[in-house]
């Protein structure tokens, strides 16, 4: 073999042992972390048994106290034993649940004797709990030794009290427990994992229930697992049993003393890792053999390709061995297990440890490491050379600092030496809240201990009320009953995501998406909210549902049934049940608040616009004013131009008869006679105009005092806003015309409001014209018989949609605002026609024109007036 082959041989059998040692070294830390979770999980398991246990035995306590303080067991104490059996049988009916109920006298003695465990006994003072009784002055007891009842079959233990009136001892009341109920309620059909069982001990090392029935009673003391579970009361420990490897959970009960214990199989805690392990072996080696085989039968050019490629591989190795986040390091050992000077440490270290590179070659884990604590290293570094991988948590000190780090070290050995790869993780953030969270879960215990005491004493309040088990379920179900019936009830939507899935939702939100709630559940939440929202709604839900922040209150539409939608706020939160978290939407119909914002918003811009139109209306009044003073010099001076040149004229004339034709600015004297007389006639005609056109201002920009109790010319108010516009129209169209009727009444209203109307509807009429040839007509008509006087605008323009019909009086909709359009002039104008109590309608054909009517009625005076003329 050349040297080049031997070098590639060699470089593959170490990547093949690092591959294998890496590949042990995360299966290692796998399972580590499994183990944990199991812990936990089977911690938790444990947990809430243990609650359920401690609930139920309270329940049976207060049910006793109820029992003994019932008016027909002190009656029967006060009154004598010779009622014994008609109280007895008004107890009993009332908790038929309770296997025997037994009363004794102050004495012990059992009045007509009871059984108890299968025993008939007469005097409780025979019992061997009575010494611990009576030590425990007769106030409630429990005795934990659970014995089966050959009568029943069931488990039962007992339960006793005495009977105190005006603090005298008068006897005692007490039942058997039928705990066989609690374990097939509770613990028989309890799954833990694939593998694991639920199980409860006593402290004599019993089991007192187990999912296998044929495990109860069973002793189980001679077990070590047992005499541990037995001795520390509280903990987790693995264990073998049946030649299996096990993990198990356990913690003692309050009210009883048993100890409630969880426990599941390691191998499946695990078998997913090992078989990721095994398999990346099988592909390691797989891979190692390929490289042989390249080395028997290629040749050495094809060698040199793979030596390169080995390098650029090593290079990758060092890139991501450099970049890192943890820190990493490798260093020797002798066979001793002392360590020696770091051989490699990467970027994340040296920055951990504020160090240079240059310096960390002069140093060893001892001088690094071990400050305070000179062993601590080497201790680790001996548990490394025994199982070949340590983790450890511990607080040490970085540049003065002390801090929180967590190794992970394994051993790498070779055929010359021993090496230890290290990573090192400040962890300190992750410890602090880890503590901070078992102050606050401290805290919220105590406020739960709190909460629990004051719900026992309303409770307490309450128990003079409660007389009969069956008025407690049907209480408990009305409960239901009515937590259901609020939740369907709310005024907002309630909806529960699992997995993305939607769960549960109420009648609110199927009124609101107009869906079955059978329809509902099942689908997506990106089903259910529309396209152009849908990506960063479910990007805000995963966000949640990682723990990740996002806001909790968002606003959206969700799809309706029908192809619509609906304006919705979400307020969102995440709740854990069952190991998993569950999205709780609150879904409030917020489209009426749309509208309200957006009328809001409207209005405002209405305000805005109405400020400019009274600015304008000053505008145009000072401009009227300004161009009038002028117009007035003309008016005034062109009388005395005309008498200058009445006067001048003979003057002329006889100059022509001497001197013959002469020229004046241009034109022959004969010619410029004639024409300077038309020339006065138009100066006096367009000064007479401008004079109307700036009445015609000022009039339409003067303030409106608003009343409506004028006698208003409806042909007047026509004939007025045509004047206003006429400019416009005729640069619009060749074909206006005005028909108005002869017959039409005055009507009761406001002239310069009802001019306003008349000028935007010509307005309108001309921006709808596509060409000068199509014609607008305006006219008036009186209808007799709906006693109204009505206006008609038409025009031969480009017509309007039934879509923007419907929408044409909003405030601010229009079609015109890339040319100035404010969408206010239809708006202003139906409200000005309903502050005169008529109507405007809109009749229009696409590419034929529109026809505007607008009817106005007359009032009742004037109507009797006409019906009289």
């Amino acid at each position: 073999m050349g040297k080049k082959r031997r070098s590639f041989f060699t470089l593959t059998v170490a990547i093949f042992v690092t591959i294998s040692l890496l590949v042990m070294f995360f299966s290692l830390l796998d399972k580590a972390n499994a183990r944990k979770m199991a812990s936990k999980y089977l911690v938790a398991v444990t947990d809430g048994v243990v609650n359920n246990v401690d609930s139920w035995f309270k329940e049976k306590k207060k049910m006793l106290n109820l029992i003994s303080e019932m008016p027909e067991t002190i009656d029967l104490f006060e009154s004598g034993v010779d009622k014994y059996d008609n109280r007895l049988g008004l107890i009993t009916r009332q908790y038929a649940n309770i296997e025997e109920i037994f009363l004794a006298d102050s004495v012990g003695n059992i009045l007509q004797g009871a059984l108890i465990s299968d025993t008939i006994i007469s005097n409780l003072t025979s019992l061997e709990i009575w010494p611990q009784f009576e030590k425990n002055n007769f106030n409630t007891y429990l005795d934990t030794y659970v014995s089966r009842s050959e009568q029943t079959g069931k488990l039962t233990c007992i339960l006793l009290k005495g009977i105190f009136i005006n603090n005298e001892l008068k006897g005692f009341v007490g039942f058997t427990i039928n705990w066989d109920k609690f374990v097939n309620k509770f613990i028989v059909p309890a799954q833990v994992g694939e593998t694991g069982y639920l199980g409860i001990t006593d402290t004599s090392g019993r089991n007192i229930g187990h999912h296998d029935v044929s495990l109860t009673l069973q002793e189980l003391y001679q077990y070590p697992w047992m005499k541990k579970m037995i001795a520390d009361k509280n903990g987790v420990q693995s264990y073998k049993f049946k030649n299996e490897d096990k993990m198990m959970a356990f913690q003692q009960s309050v009210q009883t003393g048993w100890i409630i214990n969880a426990s599941i199989n390691e191998d499946e805690l695990i078998r997913d890792t090992l078989r990721v392990r095994n398999g990346l072996l099988i592909i390691s080696v797989t891979l190692f053999i390929v490289a042989f085989f390249i080395i028997v039968y290629l040749d050495l050019f094809k060698l040199e390709a793979v030596e390169r490629d080995l390098l650029e591989s090593e290079r990758n190795f060092n890139l991501l061995f450099d970049r890192g986040t943890d820190g990493i390091f490798i260093h020797s050992i002798d066979y001793e297990g002392i360590p020696g000077n770091f051989k490699k440490v990467n970027k994340a270290f040296l920055n951990l440890f504020t160090l240079s590179s240059d310096k960390i070659s002069n140093l060893s884990p001892a001088s690094l490491f071990e400050e305070d604590n000179c062993c601590f290293y080497g201790g680790l570094i001996q548990c490394v050379l025994d199982s070949k991988l340590q983790i450890v948590e511990t607080e040490m000190a970085i540049n003065g600092i002390k801090r929180f780090v967590e190794f992970r070290l394994f051993l790498i050995e070779t055929k010359d030496d021993k090496s230890v790869m290290g990573f090192i993780q400040d962890i300190t953030d992750r410890i602090t809240a880890k503590k901070k969270l078992k102050e606050d879960r401290d805290y919220l215990n105590e406020k739960v201990q709190e909460r629990t005491k004051e719900i026992l004493e309303a409770n307490q309040k309450l128990r003079e009320y409660i007389k009969e088990k069956d008025q407690i379920a049907k209480a408990l179900a009305e409960s239901e009953e009515r937590y259901r019936s609020l939740i369907d009830r709310a005024n907002d939507g309630i909806m529960l995501i699992v997995d993305g899935e939607i769960s549960f939702v109420n009648r609110k939100v199927c009124s609101m998406l107009k869906s079955p709630e059978r329809d509902l559940k099942g689908l997506l939440l990106n089903d259910i909210v529309v396209e152009e929202d849908r990506q960063w709604v479910m990007q805000n839900h995963e966000k949640r549902m990682k723990g990740m922040y996002a806001p909790n209150i968002i606003e959206t539409r969700l799809k309706v049934n029908g192809d619509s939608s609906v304006d919705v706020e979400i307020n969102a939160g995440v709740i854990a049940e069952d190991s998993k978290r569950i999205d709780f939407l609150f879904i409030r119909d917020i489209t009426q608040r749309r509208k309200n914002e957006e009328q809001k918003r409207r209005h405002h811009e209405q305000l805005i616009q109405t400020d400019k139109l009274v600015a304008l209306g000053t505008l145009v009044s000072g401009v009227a004013h300004e161009i009038n003073n002028p117009n007035n010099a003309i008016m005034l001076n062109a009388p005395i131009l005309r008498e200058a040149w009445n006067t001048a004229t003979p003057i002329l004339e006889s100059y022509k008869k001497e001197h013959g034709d002469f020229i004046i600015s241009g034109m022959p004297y004969s010619f410029f006679k004639d024409y300077f007389d038309d020339i006065l006639e138009d100066i006096h005609a367009s000064s007479e105009k401008i004079k109307n056109i700036v009445e015609d201002l000022k009039n339409f920009a003067r303030p409106d005092a608003g009343a409506f109790c004028d006698n208003v010319d409806v042909n007047a108010v026509i004939r007025s806003s045509v004047k206003l516009i006429s400019s416009q129209l005729a640069k619009c169209t060749t074909g206006f015309s005005i028909d108005l009727a002869e017959n039409v009444p005055d009507i009761q209203g406001n002239f310069i409001r009802l001019e306003q109307v008349m000028v935007n509807l010509l307005q309108n009429a001309c921006h709808a014209l596509t060409s000068r040839e199509q014609a607008i007509k305006i006219s008036s008509a009186f209808l007799p018989r709906e006693n109204a006087v009505q206006v008609t605008v038409s025009d031969q323009g480009r017509g309007i949609n039934q879509q923007n019909i419907k929408q044409i009086f909003d405030p601010f909709f229009t079609t015109k605002r890339d040319v100035g359009g404010t969408g206010l002039g239809l708006s202003v104008s139906l409200k000005i026609i309903k502050e005169h109590n008529g109507t405007i309608t809109f009749d229009s054909v696409i590419g034929k024109g529109t026809n505007v009517i607008v009817k106005i009625p007359l009032t009742r005076s004037y109507i009797n007036e006409f019906e009289t003329a």
